[in-house]
């Protein structure tokens, strides 16, 4: 096991992948995060928040397993609303990291 760390990025769990949204303030962290679980609900998987903003990671047993940051855990940011809470999950093991950059 190693120590936790936290780290700007947000977190979403599908079915029983957690994907890791890794980028910079503005980037578009918090949108894809909502857009993903939407979308995953409206195919009928299952989609749910498990951080935004700010993740807490550790390795467990061979796994990267990611956390909210309390007292952030249910808290999204949505552009024009500012921040809204909602369902979330209290852990999720990544299986996808997805790197946001800036438009070339």
């Amino acid at each position: 096991m190693s120590d936790p760390q936290t780290i700007h990025a947000g977190c979403v769990l599908i079915g029983e992948a957690g994907l890791l949204i890794r980028g910079a303030s503005g980037s578009g962290k918090s949108t894809l995060a909502r857009e993903v679980v939407s979308r995953a609900l409206q195919t009928g998987r299952f989609g749910r928040l498990v951080s935004d903003d700010r993740t807490r990671i550790e390795a467990r047993n061979g796994r990267l397993i990611a956390q909210p940051v309390e007292p952030l855990g249910g808290c999204i940011e949505v552009f024009g609303l500012g921040i809204v809470r909602q369902a979330h999950e209290a852990a999720a093991v990544i299986r996808l990291v997805i790197d946001l950059c800036e438009d070339l």
